[in-house]
């Protein structure tokens, strides 16, 4: 009976035992011995996996609205997010460490090297300094107290999709014989944030295989873009260099690329930094418009093209569903140049202010687009010129009462195109009878504009219209408040609002409404839709009495004198919505088209 006993007391200690130790971490084990109680093989220090938990690294950061969380399997953080909970997406500045809780221990080491395997994508800035791996031996908790190094990691791969890479670091001799901590920073700002995501980061013993960083340039002629740099940065009309890999079969790039000189394709081509280059994320595909730049590049007619280097000029946007080059105009291959060579703007290059007197081409509102912040509107709408290039839903079709199309300078699919999604009718309305576009048209745009996903620039659903309309055959198209011809500019025959903002220059009369006014310095946070202002300054007028479309409104200069004690709301509340006729300069006013200098005025 003892022994039962004693026997029961041992098992009861023992499960006692087992029970009390569960919540224990694991001994923090001797690195890279390969017998330190964690598991750790021979030769690494550390071994970190986050694709279920942050695994004993610790995150701090000036903005706690952006955070390190564990999504697709991976320690991801990024400062572009839903906010408020309205469903819009917005960026914030931050900068959010992500730092190992105990010290790797480097004291017998003789060389060691990092390890991580991450993706990053929409980087607008430098990769290294934003998204930042770094080493101290002075850290004790806080990062702003202790002395980092970045280590610089080459970005091949990184910032044109989410594809995970790894990429070798190694640490510098200074930390060699230390115990040392690692860290990720991510830095974003109020314009842009990555979103970057880390699967591992580990410390091994010995040396990294070094990787070579391409050599940059300032996408001049003399110092082109390497294709690396022209897919990070792939918007606006640049220089790059790169050698011939191959073509493009059909319409998918993923299923279609080739990296041989057997095309039968003369409408593209593959480039890259390396000659020997396969993977799809260091290439980038080239569009060859029709004339010179085809006939002489294409792989098909010119399969001795293949491997060798050339230097493009051309247009950085979207082609096949990533970052591209269209629109080259001009080459050097063999050290001969051809294109066209002109020395005058070509119709892809950017033109314009996006005002209605003097709206973006296509290639101008890419341009801008690609400054705002990856899905998030404009607060201001902008005016596109084009021809109607390509129709993917009519306005008959389209089901919404919108349009869906592309417009370019030419209207040809071969030069640089900009994305109409989802647009109204004109006057702003949705379409339910009448005429539709066809390719070829002359149309302007107004709206808000988005730039997708931070890669597509193209009007806000439903929150853009067909401004004005010219029909390829010569016939016009318009609603009431389109740019008109058939007034002077005279007292007896002014010009509409409309016309003043569309004509934006010379003196003038102009009749409208008298809608509001604007408080600071800011049309678009300042425009005020009443009469009771504090402002003597400054007035806005429109063709509708009842506008509040700042796009359809013309802000006018009240000059210190007669008119601006006639005219001002603050001391004569009782004009609001009376129509009144002013003479002076059409010229722009806060930004925007405006009417300054107003020398004579009528009620009506």
């Amino acid at each position: 009976m003892k022994k039962i006993f004693l026997s029961m007391l041992a098992i009861t200690m023992a499960a006692f035992t087992f029970t009390s130790c569960e919540d224990v971490p694991e001994p923090y084990g001797i690195p890279g011995t390969g017998d330190n109680g964690s598991g750790l093989p021979e030769g690494t220090y550390i071994n970190k996996d986050f694709s279920q938990t942050l695994d004993g690294f610790t995150q701090t950061g000036n903005n706690s609205n952006i955070s390190w969380i564990i999504d697709y399997s991976s320690a991801c953080i990024t400062g572009y997010k839903d906010y408020d909970g309205s469903g819009s997406k917005s960026n914030q500045a931050g900068v959010t460490w992500l730092v190992s809780d105990e010290p790797a221990d480097l004291t017998t080491s003789e060389k060691a090297y990092v390890e991580i395997n991450h993706a990053l994508n929409y980087e607008k800035g430098d990769i290294n300094a934003n998204n930042s791996v770094l080493i101290s031996k002075d850290y004790n908790g806080d990062v702003n107290a202790a002395t980092w190094e970045v280590l610089p990691y080459n970005t091949d791969g990184l910032n044109s999709s989410f594809t995970f890479v790894t990429k070798k670091m190694n640490i510098p001799e200074s930390y060699v014989g230390e115990k040392v901590y690692v860290a990720m920073r991510h830095t974003c700002t109020e314009t842009y944030s990555s979103t970057w995501e880390v699967k591992s980061i580990s410390i091994k013993e010995g040396t990294a295989e070094e990787t070579s960083t391409p050599p940059t340039g300032d996408s001049s002629k003399e110092n082109p873009y390497t294709v690396a740099q022209a897919i990070a940065n792939n918007s606006g009309m640049a220089w790059v260099k790169g050698y011939i890999v191959g073509w493009v079969e059909g319409q998918v790039l993923k299923d279609g690329a080739h990296f041989d000189n057997a095309s039968s394709s003369t409408s593209n081509m593959l480039i890259a930094d390396d000659a020997n280059e396969t993977d799809l994320s260091k290439c980038i595909p080239v569009q060859l418009p029709s004339g010179d730049v085809r006939t002489a590049l294409n792989l098909k007619d010119n399969p001795g093209n293949y491997k060798k280097e050339v230097i493009l000029y051309g247009s950085l946007e979207r082609y096949f569903g990533t970052a591209g080059l269209k629109s080259v105009t001009e080459f050097v291959l063999d050290g001969k140049e051809g294109g066209s060579g002109s020395e005058e703007p070509t119709p892809e290059e950017p033109t314009g202010d996006g005002t209605a007197a003097s709206p973006y081409n296509a290639a101008g509102a890419n341009k801008y687009i690609s400054t705002l912040a990856a899905g998030v509107p404009s607060d201001i709408d902008i005016y596109v010129k084009g021809k109607v290039s390509k129709i993917s839903f009519n306005y008959a079709n389209d089901g919404y009462g919108t349009a869906t199309y592309y417009i370019s300078d030419d209207g040809t699919t071969s030069s640089t195109q900009f994305y109409v999604y989802r647009s109204y009718y004109l006057n702003n309305t949705p379409y339910t009878e009448g005429d539709v576009l066809s390719v070829g048209d002359d149309v302007v745009v107004c709206g808000k504009v988005v730039n997708y996903m931070g890669n597509t620039p193209e009007t806000q659903q439903k929150e853009s219209y067909l401004y004005s309309w010219t029909k390829n055959g010569g016939s016009t198209g318009g609603g009431d408040d389109k740019p008109t011809g058939d007034t002077d500019g005279t007292k007896e025959n002014p010009h509409t609002v409309a016309y003043a903002i569309a004509n934006n220059s010379g003196m003038a009369w102009v009749k409208g409404y008298i809608v509001g006014w604007i408080d600071g310095m800011t049309i678009s946070s300042g425009a005020t839709f009443n009469g009771n202002a504090t402002s003597k300054t400054n007035l806005l007028i429109a063709d509708n009495i009842n506008e509040t479309d700042l796009s359809k409104c013309l802000p006018v200069q009240l000059p210190s004198g007669d008119v601006r004690n006639a005219l001002n709301l603050q001391d004569n509340p009782g004009n609001y919505k009376k129509q009144v006729s002013l003479y002076g300069s059409l010229e722009r006013y806060f930004g925007t088209s405006g009417f300054k200098s107003i020398t004579e005025f009528s009620f009506e």
